[in-house]
């Protein structure tokens, strides 16, 4: 050691030096050679780096220096008789060490500045290595030290600072005197954190196996502190361990555990470098205890000398391991190996030690390790088993010690009553057996792993199969007790799985001396019988000797085998066993006498096996079941009496079993024998499902008087109701009526008082059944049943009225009182079949009454109608009993056919007004021509050479000169739909009559005229493309052109020919004409007359039809007469009023163009589709559209399309249309529905007023749609879900009608009432409020029906007008262009469920993936019959987005349901599906909701 201070520094500047820091002499010394310089910089560097990866990674954990500190304290050396301490005081950021060692040597200062290098000899020492002291690096800065005469410190942050000491004068606050101390300046408060949480979890252990040090305390601040010690016993072979841990509140725990510790010395392995010249090593094991000296359950830490870690074992290993720098685990070395293998021979001498003391002798084995985690010691697990189980370490039954191996552990329930095995035969086998002071219930894994086996049930079922045959030949004490404790072990065992075994074993002692075994027995064994009876014979029964069942265990036993106590219920179901195996089993008749009475006897317990089981013997002593026997009553002689004439068909029980029982028991013996025999004391009226022999024999041998009152008979109980089959056989059965006839008795009646009534009324004698005392009350309910009339029935009126057919005379109002009495009867087939097999309908007359089959009859029927006879005009006051009862019919569309058929077509003139009312009747009693109507074709009718008249001056040109249909223009017209299903259209003179013009006399030009009519060819033209959609537009030009260039040429006179061919012959009539027009190459010619007197009606009336024709649309000449009328303004404003787009518009479509795509070429895929529009939707900036008004009347490209509502529907009809699935049409409520009109512009198009709306009215919207919500679905509730009728008023709006606009007048009535008419400003506020009103009941209305329906479903533009109302005031305007007034994604399927249960069974279909539904509202105040207005925009849009296979099957059919509201219904991809139906009379296109 440096003896002083100077020396000290000295040592230190060497070392810097020798680390070649660069200071001082060096200085000069690398300016003068610069190679040196370089390579002491590279020397450094590399050093720096080496330095820094030892310290960073040579420890996982932040604290690991702590036990490198403790480790050289135990290396230290100490003054003699100083006791070796290590003292750690820890400071928020640093860290001091104390040890009271000797000090550093310069060798020891040299080591902790070097890498590698050490001064602790191989043997003795802990650490090795010399980067020990590294580790300080993984938590501190700077580390100072001063030791003796060393003060220096390491500071990281400078050149090699963590191995140059830089001398430094050691704090003085902190210097203790005499003391090695270091000084850690941790680097973050978070490793002073771990630091402070690694030495509390110090082990007490780690002093356990150090050499020198027993002493150590950590301080934690001031207050707080953990102090470890450890004190070894004398003799060494025992460590207690002492732990103090005193908290800042000055809360202190002291924990003392003690250890045995046992040594062994064993061979070392001679190879290893690390270990040269260690011969032998020594391995300690420790074994923990508590306070009682008990044997500790927690597992323990792996030592070399310090702890390494938890490798899972309850006891600890110290050993001579070689480990990594990190001392994180165990080398995987031949050393380690080596020393592995010596580990189970130190634990089998430590258990000699263990054995040595009580407490653990019989516990140790709770030290054995449990399922070990995978490591290098895991394989102790197995070794240390093995050896243990060929060494004798555990204590037998005897107090030996045994091998595991050969030791049998026996449960408590295989001991006697004395503690004793049970089982053995010789004292010898105890020592076969392990001490019963081990606790198995707690120590049994342990022991099973050193080889304990454990005596189970199969063992001790085989031991007493080889004891039993010994023991059931003696009878003294013992043995009683001996099978008095097997008794109680076997009733331990699962009965379940040991019965056969256990039912093997001669267990059971009979009276009579035998044992038996209970799987040998042939007849059943019992236990007493405890009531005392005395047990017939007869019967198969074994008693158990009563001794052996004085004991609780052993009779426990006796029932768990099945053995039960001889009860009467045992014997009974014994005496029933034994009758089941036939009547050949039973000894004697006597006996099975005997077996009834003991059954009678002991009746109050109820048998397991039926008395139905029972053998007797009849009077000709023959066995049999007594079911079918009967029994003769002492006292009665009924049956003698009644069966004098056929005895044998009966069989009587033995006389035996009435006299076995005598005296005062044999009646209720005689009662229990009927009873539970099934004896019968009476005649039997059922046997195997039908009528019984013996009533069969009384029937034959009786009177039906006789065997009727048997059956009346209450004492008797007879209920035939309750047998089918008898019923019948006794309904079909003669019997004697009151007129001494005999008759089947279900051809019978009971005289009550209402047959009597009526018998008296209409004089009838009915078959009236003979009985005794007919006022007795139980007839009707014994005859009834058997079919014997009650009351008065379809027959006793068919009988009356077939005695009124007889007679000569008719009683007309007879006879209508017997109809009226039969329409209250139920019975309608009967009723009917009736009348279809006999003439009973009395057609009456003053001078004539005949009797009619109900197949000539119908209730109503045309007066013309001669086939079949109308009863209406017959008998009005009966159409209860003909329609209803009956089920007369009114004429139908057949029976019109047939007579128009049956009509001769000769020349008699009186049929001809016949046939005109058929025809006529036909069109008003069937207005609707399907496929029923078409089977009208008459024969020949069609193919007749005649014409039919259907315009007035060709009527009047060719009569007379063709042949002619007797029918006026009026009634042709009236006729057309018939006439068109005849195929008769070619015979109209107006489709075969030709014209030719030839113009005469002078010729003018009229340039007034031909100006006129020129400036009407652009008006002209727009008409044409727009009536005649399928022209093309250059075509279209092409008339315009030549109506540009027409000339109007007024001529003196105009001659017209009308002709056609007849035969093969032209019939032609002239006369006088009216004009001509004849087109030529660049214009027209219209030749019109002279005379102005002539010129207005031809201009009004004639010119009108031609220049229609010329352009293709004669059906609108009236329009075109309009057109050539007027001046230009007034018709383009007319035209923009009507919708018709200008030329340059060549992209709209018009409504007839829609209807007839599949004529024109058009394919529907060339108009929008949902998808494509939804962003692109209508905007009301754009000129050429309108905004929406008064709830949706939008006009685009100047067009209104005007739509007729069918008045056939209750309204508001909301239609879901989805593409490919089932149609619906379900009516929500009844929100007049239709278009309002809006006021126009200069422009003529609409715009929306900005008068404000009502806040009353919209008050009372919400209530009256909350209210009628309510009562639909009160109504539903009454009505059944199934009902789609629904209140016709659902919402009043006719209150805000103030003014009702002024509806233009004209020929065609029918467009003029659909078109939208001008109107002021005040109709138009009227208008928008019809509107807004319509669309907020919508809303209250699917609000209250559908739970996810909210405002934000909401989309039309009119939704912002609605703030005003309370409720309304957060609503956010819909400012988007829209497509539908609510839009709403079904996605829970409310709204499908919501239709499904009102009855719409095909909405069932989309359950699985509700659609999105799309809901356009129309509203109006005139109710559902008013037209509503809809765009070709909106029109499109849904024409569009069709099913073609749906629109095909619409159109099939000539009539549909109506709408009056466009919704469409969309799934994903959305999609519309209209139907399209064409009024072709008319022209009109509906919308029909499907």
């Amino acid at each position: 050691m440096a003896s002083d201070v100077l020396e000290a520094e000295e040592v230190i500047k060497r070392i810097r030096k020798g680390h070649g820091i660069i200071e001082g002499d060096l200085i000069e010394e690398l300016k003068r050679n610069p190679d040196l310089a370089v390579a002491l910089k590279e020397l450094h560097i590399n050093l720096r780096n080496s330095v820094k990866l030892l310290s960073e990674e040579l420890n996982t954990k932040d604290a690991h220096c702590v036990l490198e500190m403790i480790q050289n304290a135990d290396d230290n050396s100490y003054e003699p008789g100083i006791k070796p301490k290590l003292h750690f005081h820890l400071q928020p950021m640093t860290l001091r060490v104390d040890c009271n060692e000797k000090g550093f040597s310069e060798a020891d200062v040299k080591a902790i500045c070097s890498i590698g290098q050490s001064t602790k000899p191989i043997e003795g020492c802990i650490g090795e290595k010399g980067i020990g002291f590294k580790s300080c690096w993984k938590i501190a800065n700077i580390v100072a030290i001063s030791s003796g005469p060393y003060s220096f410190k390491f500071d990281r942050s400078k050149d090699l600072g963590m191995i140059a000491p830089i001398p430094a004068v050691f704090p003085s606050h902190e210097y203790l005197d005499g003391h090695t101390q270091i000084l850690l300046e941790l680097q973050t408060q978070e490793k002073a954190e771990h630091l402070e949480e690694e030495f509390k979890s110090l082990p007490p252990t780690l002093l356990m196996f150090l050499r020198r040090l027993r002493h150590l305390r950590i301080d934690f601040g001031a207050k707080a502190y953990k102090e470890i010690c450890c004190e070894p016993n004398q003799q060494g072979d025992l460590l207690y361990l002492t732990t103090k841990d005193k908290e800042e509140s000055g809360t202190e725990v002291t924990t003392k555990v003690s250890y045995i510790v046992a040594k062994h010395k064993m061979q070392a392995y001679a190879s290893e470098p690390k270990r040269k010249g260690v011969s032998e090593t020594e391995i300690v094991l420790g074994f923990p205890m508590s306070a009682d000296d008990s044997p500790l359950g927690a597992t323990q830490n792996a030592h070399a000398i310090l702890p390494l870690r938890d490798y899972g074992f309850k006891f600890m290993i110290q050993a001579d391991f070689l480990l990594p720098a990190s001392r994180e685990d165990i080398l995987r070395c031949p050393w380690n190996q080596n020393l592995l293998s010596g580990i189970p021979i130190a634990f089998c001498q430590a258990v000699k030690k263990l054995n040595e003391k009580p407490s653990l002798r019989y516990s140790w084995t709770r030290y054995l390790p449990d399922r070990l985690p995978h490591s290098f010691l895991s394989p102790l697990s197995d070794t240390l088993r093995e050896a243990l189980t060929d060494t004798k370490v555990l204590y037998s039954w005897t107090g030996s010690l045994e091998e595991p191996r050969l030791l049998v552990h026996i449960p408590p329930r295989f001991l006697n009553r004395k503690g004793s095995p049970i089982m053995i035969s010789d004292q010898s086998e105890l020592r076969l057996y392990l001490s019963p002071k081990y606790s198995w219930f707690t120590d049994q894994d342990s022991l099973r792993k050193l080889g304990v086996t454990e005596f189970a049930d199969q063992d001790f079922l085989n031991k007493l199969k080889t004891l039993y045959p010994t023991k059931t030949t003696k009878t003294n004490d013992a043995d009683q007790k001996w099978h008095e404790d097997v008794a109680k072990a076997l009733n331990t065992l699962s009965h379940s799985r040991w019965s056969t075994q256990i039912s093997h074993l001669p267990l059971v002692p009979l009276r009579d001396g035998r044992w038996i075994s209970m799987a040998s027995v042939k007849e059943a064994v019992f236990l007493d019988q405890p009531d005392g009876m005395s047990t017939p014979t007869g019967i198969d029964i074994q008693l158990v000797d009563k001794y052996a069942t004085t004991n609780p265990g052993r009779l426990r036993l006796y029932n768990n085998l099945g053995i039960k106590t001889c009860s009467s219920y045992e014997i009974s179901n014994l005496i029933l066993r034994k009758h089941q195996t036939g009547y050949q089993s039973l000894s004697s008749s006597r006996d099975a006498a005997m077996h009834l009475v003991y059954l009678y006897r002991a009746r109050s317990t109820k048998p397991l096996l039926p008395y139905s089981l029972i053998w007797v013997y009849d009077g000709a002593k023959t066995w049999v079941k007594p079911k079918d026997l009967y029994i003769e009553i002492p006292g009665q002689n009924f049956f003698a009496d009644l069966f004098s004439k056929d005895p044998d068909c009966l069989r009587f029980i033995h006389s035996d079993y009435i006299t076995i029982v005598r005296g005062n028991e044999q009646a209720s013996w005689l009662q229990w024998l009927v009873e539970t025999l099934s004896l019968s004391t009476q005649p039997r009226l059922v046997e195997e499902g039908g009528l019984s022999r013996a009533f069969k024999s009384i029937i034959k041998h009786h009177d039906s008087v006789t065997w009727l009152n048997i059956l009346r008979d209450p004492k008797r109980r007879y209920k035939p109701s309750n047998h089918p089959n008898v019923c019948e056989e006794l309904a079909g059965t003669k019997v004697i009526c009151v007129d001494g006839k005999v008759r089947k008795l279900d051809e019978t009646v009971f005289p009550t008082p209402a047959i009597r009534t009526v018998c008296a009324k209409f004089d009838i004698e009915p078959p009236i059944i003979k009985v005794d005392d007919p006022s007795y009350e139980g007839w009707i309910k014994l005859l009834q049943p058997l079919g014997v009339g009650m009351k008065v029935t379809v027959g006793f009126y068919i009988e009356a009225l077939k005695c009124i057919k007889d007679t000569n005379h008719v009683d007309r109002t007879q006879v209508f009182r017997i109809y009226q009495a039969l329409a209250e009867i139920q019975d309608q087939a009967a009723l009917r079949k009736a009348f279809l097999h006999e003439d009973l309908i009395l057609k009456w007359s003053l001078d004539n009454a005949s009797w009619i089959a109900m197949s000539a009859c119908v209730w109503n029927a045309p007066l013309r109608l001669r086939s079949k006879i109308a009863l209406s005009g017959i008998w009005p006051d009966c159409e209860k009993f003909f329609r209803l009862s009956l089920g007369v019919e009114n004429a139908t569309l057949d029976m019109i056919v047939e007579e128009i058929k049956r009509t001769s077509w000769g020349s008699d003139t009186s049929d001809v007004g016949m046939i005109k009312s058929l025809f006529t009747t036909l069109i008003r009693f069937a207005p609707d021509y399907g496929a029923e109507a078409k089977r009208a074709q008459i024969d020949g009718f069609s193919t007749g050479t005649f014409f039919i008249a259907d315009r007035h001056y060709l009527h009047e040109s060719f009569t007379g000169k063709v042949p002619i249909l007797d029918f006026s223009v009026g009634e042709v017209h009236k006729l057309h739909k018939i006439f068109d299903l005849l195929n008769l259209r070619n015979k109209y003179l107006s489709n075969v009559v030709e014209e030719d013009y030839n113009t005469s006399g002078s010729q003018e030009l009229d340039h007034r005229l031909t100006t006129m009519f020129r400036s009407k060819a652009n008006a002209l033209a727009r008409c044409a493309q727009y009536w005649r959609p399928s022209q093309a537009m250059k075509d279209t030009l092409q008339k315009q052109s030549e109506l540009l260039g027409l000339k109007v040429i007024r001529v003196s006179k105009i001659t017209l020919r009308r002709y056609l061919t007849h035969q093969g012959q032209t019939i032609s009539v002239e006369s006088e004409g009216e004009l001509q027009v004849v087109p030529f190459a660049d214009g027209l010619n219209v030749y019109l007359p002279v005379e102005e007197a002539k010129l207005q009606l031809v201009n009004q009336l004639y010119l009108p039809n031609e220049i229609a024709k010329f352009l293709g649309i004669l059906d609108r000449s009236l329009f075109i007469g309009v057109i050539l009328q007027s001046n230009k303004d007034v018709v383009d404003t007319l035209l923009d009023y009507q919708g018709v787009p200008k030329l340059q518009d060549e992209e709209f479509i018009s409504m007839d163009s829609l209807s007839n795509t599949e004529g024109t070429g058009q394919s529907l895929e060339d108009y929008p589709s949902l998808s494509k529009i939804a962003t692109n939707q209508r905007s009301t900036s754009d000129s050429s559209k309108s905004a929406v008004i008064g709830g949706k009347s939008i006009v685009e490209h100047g067009e209104s399309i005007t739509r007729r509502v069918s008045t056939n529907r209750i309204t508001p009809t909301f239609s879901a249309m989805v593409q490919s699935r089932p149609s619906l049409e379900f009516q929500m409520t009844n929100l007049m529905i239709s278009s309002g009109t809006g006021p126009t512009t200069e422009s003529g198009l609409y715009r929306s007023p900005a008068a404000p709306l009502s806040r009353e009215l919209m008050v009372r919207n919400i209530k009256s749609a909350k209210e009628r919500f309510q009562e639909m679905q009160t109504s539903l509730k009454i009505r059944g879900s199934q009902s789609t009728e629904f209140p016709v008023e659902a919402v009043n709006l006719l209150d805000i009608a103030k003014y009702k606009p002024t509806k233009r007048k004209g020929r065609n009535s029918r467009a003029t009432k659909n078109a939208p008419q001008r109107q002021n400003n005040v109709s138009a506020a009227r208008d928008f409020e019809i509107g807004v009103s319509g669309e907020q009941f919508a809303f209250e209305y699917l609000k209250n029906a559908v739970p996810d329906f909210n405002e934000t479903h909401w989309t039309s533009n009119l939704k912002a007008f609605t703030k005003l109302h309370p409720d309304y005031k957060d609503f956010e305007s819909y400012d988007a262009p829209e497509v539908s007034d609510f839009v709403f994604e079904d996605k829970r399927g409310q709204l499908t469920a919501f239709l499904v249960d009102r009855g719409h069974e095909e909405s069932k279909a989309w359950l699985a993936e509700p659609p999105t539904y799309y809901l356009e509202v129309k509203a109006t105040t005139e109710g559902h019959h008013a037209p509503f207005s809809m765009s070709n925009w909106q029109y499109k849009l849904v024409r569009a987005n069709h099913s073609p296979s749906l629109l095909s099957h619409l159109h099939s059919s000539a009539h549909g349901v109506v709408t009056d509201a466009d919704v469409g219904i969309g799934t994903r991809p959305h999609a519309f599906v209209p139907g399209i139906y064409r009024d072709s009379e008319s022209g009109i296109h509906d919308l029909a909701g499907v």
